[in-house]
């Protein structure tokens, strides 16, 4: 079964991070700003920014 979008939403993906946060008691890699980035970038996007794309922080990356 494939899950039917709205016309004009479109899937883009951001990798998860691993932020050191009182949670994981700082064991992270990165800070909470840096685990964010990818997120940020995504919604950021404007209506006609690039679609079905995969990023971590530091930009796109391939599937």
């Amino acid at each position: 079964m494939r899950a039917k979008l709205p016309a004009r939403m479109t899937p883009d993906l951001a990798t998860r991070t691993f932020a050191a946060t009182d949670m994981n008691h700082q064991t992270g890699r990165l800070t909470v700003t840096e685990g964010t980035d990818s997120i940020v970038q995504l919604a950021m996007l404007d209506a006609d920014g690039p679609t079905g794309i995969f990023i971590d922080r530091l930009g796109p990356i391939g599937w």
